[in-house]
């Protein structure tokens, strides 16, 4: 009985320590997991902040470089056709470059111009979006970012908007938008292998709106409920669309704790946008499921230990053991749990894409860092970088990096998107986007990086070639007015000269003026250059017939007595094959590269000359790729000065120079070298030194042909005729100019001004040719008007005359049957001989 008695109370005694000790265990277990899901939410809440508001500005840099492109101002300061075509071009490359929804331009009032989805059924183009916050905020002079959904579309999107200006800065003159998706802001946060059971996240707009949510059954309700007028906001905003935006049913419990419609308790954390005011990162975890990763393993082991109790409960002290035991047990399984937790997370940094770091506050060495890191500076993984001690306070390229860096973190205690150039293993220039934060009382800043070199490269690439487009367009438009202007000033006094006498006094002005103009258009040639329009490639030429002629020219000799103490030393290989090209352009080559040589050797000094046939089998440098072949190749080379580094980097930028505007140099120079380059299918290398000197290699492709026998001048007379001609051009001097030299040469003359006079005259008369201008603004041109024209009068002949090269228009109307094609201004022998081919086709 005694026995008895003693077993009972050891028996009741391990039953309550086993439950007293279960209760704590399981309240100690409980708390534990509740604080560890607060800071995972919180972790999660922040990083999903952080990174949506990196997302958010992304395109920021991007929208801001296309609101500058000038063709934008252009379009809406005239909308016509043209102005609107270029800036639909440009809105087309900036919406496959950015992979954006849309790309849209609105004048001052709201109403969309042009757009990137302007075939789509949906287009914007007409549409008017002046109630949009991201419209009236650039109209206020800032740029926007906005999210809504878009009430053309019905889409959500992210708005970027920034204001253009036209010649003056006070006041916009439009705004231009790119509109981005949010799915790949959710395939990115709302990932379900980042998320944990009974997790919940929302992205919230004003009100509470959910724009975005891994619960997409949620989209566009309201997180909490609100009253009525908030409603009626919410409609007038069109931010959301048209609702209705119906509650999604839950209720604050107290300040972080949250209740849905079925009862179910949440843990609530949230975080406001600070990019997007109103906006907010919301993050729920659902109690029961936390509370049941607990309680599931406790109460199975406490059942067990109930019936172990029931059969052994003669047999306390083994039950006590078997009870001690257990929890030894779950300890163990605990420990193994948290070190397969750490071994997960440890694993993500590792494997982490993106570079994860840790560096010492003191001299920035890397004390943590993932393979994906290691790779960006050029080390095999994290433990090479590791061991490396990497310091980056040694390796910033730009004097001055790391104290901007750590002036940031001293106000702010983190940072974020941080550029900056440094030097990887091996001693190359990357350049680098990073985040971070800094732990003082650990002595370490810990953040994330990128590596953005290439993005640098393209961007820089993408503004350089969006310039040099800008100014060639500049620079053809001018040339196209000049040559208009220019036509009387070359072509009246050669109808002049043939009227007077040889003996004449005014023979010797009129041939005067008649150069002067014959200069100016080779000026013209060099904005033609610039603009890569009309220049002909087709002649046979040999380099050292060019090279011989401009020795002898009187430019050279202007040039030798601009510089007496330099020598010029001529090697020309006597074998030198021959290249298919323009004279014109390749002497003024050759002028440029002579004149600047002679411009860096100030006073004393030797320039050489030289030409030889080289077989390319290697790329030059500054190209990726050459195309494998033979060249010929002209080489200059001068003792002078040489280059620096930024000069060398900025040598083929029109109107970039060294020299006093409009005394010794225009700046545009070496922007028509570059652009014969380019129109020759050549290449060029430069190599300079500072102090030393600058060679300049040209590589033009061989051609086999031989060159064309000189043309023998031909009489007047072989040009006249008597048939009648049509003259169809926009600008009035080109009409009268043409008119009086077709008079001259005995031709019945009738002229018109737009393609529209010529159809119609056409319809109630016949002209045995047309010379027809292919340009002609507003109305039909060149082609068009002969389309027309051929449909009364099957068979019409026709020759062409344009400011510009042949186009593809100019060979359409070619193949409908128009003759040869002349190019601006007009001479008497070159507009006779194509008249007279065109009549005896």
């Amino acid at each position: 009985m005694k026995l008895r008695t003693i077993l009972l109370i050891l028996g009741l005694l391990a039953f309550f320590s086993a439950t007293t000790g279960g209760y704590l265990y399981y309240s100690s277990l409980s708390k534990y997991a509740l604080k560890e899901t607060e800071i995972q939410a919180a972790s999660h809440s922040e990083k999903i902040k952080n990174l949506v508001s990196s997302f958010l500005t992304n395109n920021l840099k991007a929208v801001r470089a296309l609101a500058g492109l000038k063709e934008l101002g252009q379009a809406l300061v005239n909308p016509k056709k043209i102005a609107l075509s270029k800036a639909n071009f440009i809105l087309d490359h900036f919406h496959d470059s950015l992979e954006a929804s849309v790309v849209y331009l609105m004048d001052q009032k709201g109403q969309t111009i042009a757009s990137s989805n302007r075939d789509d059924p949906n287009s914007f183009v007409g549409k008017n979006y002046s109630f949009r916050p991201y419209f009236q905020q650039a109209m206020h002079g800032s740029p926007a970012v906005y999210m809504a959904l878009g009430v053309t579309s019905i889409k959500r999107g992210v708005y970027y908007s920034h204001p253009v200006y036209g010649n003056s800065t006070s006041r916009p003159i439009g705004v231009v938008v790119v509109k981005a998706s949010v799915e790949a802001i959710e395939k990115e946060f709302f990932s379900p292998m980042i998320h944990t059971p009974g997790m919940i996240t929302f992205i919230t707009g004003p009100r509470g709106v959910v724009f975005m949510s891994d619960h997409k059954e949620l989209l566009f309700q309201v997180l909490w409920k609100i009253a009525d007028k908030d409603l009626i906001e919410i409609a007038k905003s069109k931010q959301f669309g048209k609702g209705p935006w119906e509650w999604a049913g839950f209720k604050r419990k107290s300040k972080d704790r949250v209740v849905d419609k079925a009862g179910s308790e949440y843990l609530l954390f949230q975080n406001e946008i600070e990019s997007l005011p109103s906006w907010n990162v919301v993050h729920l975890s659902n109690l029961e499921v936390i509370s049941k990763t607990i309680s599931t393993p406790i109460v199975r082991t406490i059942g067990y230990t109930i019936v172990a109790l029931c059969v052994f409960i003669g047999l306390s002290v083994l039950i006590l053991y078997n009870m001690a035991k257990s929890d030894i047990i779950r300890r163990i399984d605990a420990e193994e749990a948290l070190r397969e937790s750490e071994e997960k997370y440890r694993n993500l940094f590792n494997n982490a894409q993106v570079g994860l770091y840790r560096t010492r506050i003191s001299d920035g060495k890397f004390v943590e860092a993932n393979d994906a890191l290691a790779r960006m500076f050029g080390y095999e993984d994290r433990a090479d970088i590791l061991d490396a001690e990497y310091v980056t306070a040694d390796n910033y390229v730009d004097p001055g990096t790391r104290e901007n860096l750590l002036a940031i973190l001293s106000e702010h205690g983190e940072f974020r998107n941080f550029e900056a150039r440094l030097y990887r293993k091996d001693r190359s220039v990357a350049w680098f986007r990073y985040s971070g934060r800094i732990y003082p009382e650990k002595e370490y800043i810990e953040g994330v990086a990128a590596d953005i070199t290439e993005e640098k490269r393209l961007e820089e690439k993408l503004l350089q070639a969006q310039k040099m487009k800008a100014i060639g367009t500049l620079a053809g438009g001018v040339a196209h007015d000049l040559n208009n202007i220019l036509s009387g000033i070359v072509t009246y006094p050669e109808l002049i000269l043939l009227d007077l006498p040889e003996d004449s006094p005014l023979r010797k002005p009129i041939l005067t003026i008649q150069e002067s103009g014959q200069k100016a258009a080779v000026i013209v040639q060099d904005l033609l250059t610039l603009a890569r329009r009309g220049v002909a490639i087709t002649e046979v030429v040999n380099l050292n017939d060019i090279i011989c002629d401009h020795l002898e020219s009187p430019e050279h000799e202007k040039l030798k007595s601009f510089h007496p103490g330099i020598d010029f030393e001529i090697n020309l290989d006597p074998d030198l094959l021959n290249t298919l090209g323009s004279p014109v352009h390749l002497s003024k080559t050759i002028t440029n590269l002579l004149s600047n040589a002679a411009e860096a050797t100030p006073h004393a000094g030797t320039i050489t000359v030289s030409t030889s046939n080289q077989y390319l089998d290697r790329p030059v440098r500054s190209y990726e790729d050459v195309q494998e072949g033979d060249y010929v190749v002209l080489s200059v080379v001068d003792s002078g000065v040489g280059m620096s580094e930024e000069n060398l980097a900025r040598i083929f930028e029109p109107f970039y120079t060294k020299k006093v505007m409009g005394r010794s140099g225009t700046g545009l120079g070496m922007a028509v070298v570059w652009g014969t380059i380019k129109d020759h299918n050549g290449y060029i290398d430069i190599e300079s030194t500072s102090g030393k000197g600058t060679r300049f290699d040209l590589y033009f492709p061989v051609t086999r042909r031989e060159p064309a026998e000189k043309r023998v001048a031909v009489s007047i007379e072989k040009f006249m005729g008597s048939e009648k001609i049509l003259v169809v051009d926009d600008i009035k001097e080109q009409r009268e100019i043409a008119s009086q030299i077709l008079t001259k040469l005995g031709y019945s003359v009738t002229t018109v001004s737009s393609g529209e006079e010529a159809v119609e005259y056409m319809k109630e008369n016949s002209a045995d040719l047309l010379i027809l201008d292919m340009i002609m603004d507003p109305g039909i041109d060149g082609l068009d008007t002969y389309k027309k024209i051929i449909q009364i009068h099957p068979g019409q002949k026709a020759i062409i005359a344009s400011g510009f090269s042949e186009t593809d228009r100019v060979r359409e109307a070619q193949r409908l049957g128009a003759g040869k094609y002349i190019k601006k201004p007009y001479a008497l022998e070159k507009i006779g001989i194509a008249v007279r081919d065109a009549l005896k086709k």
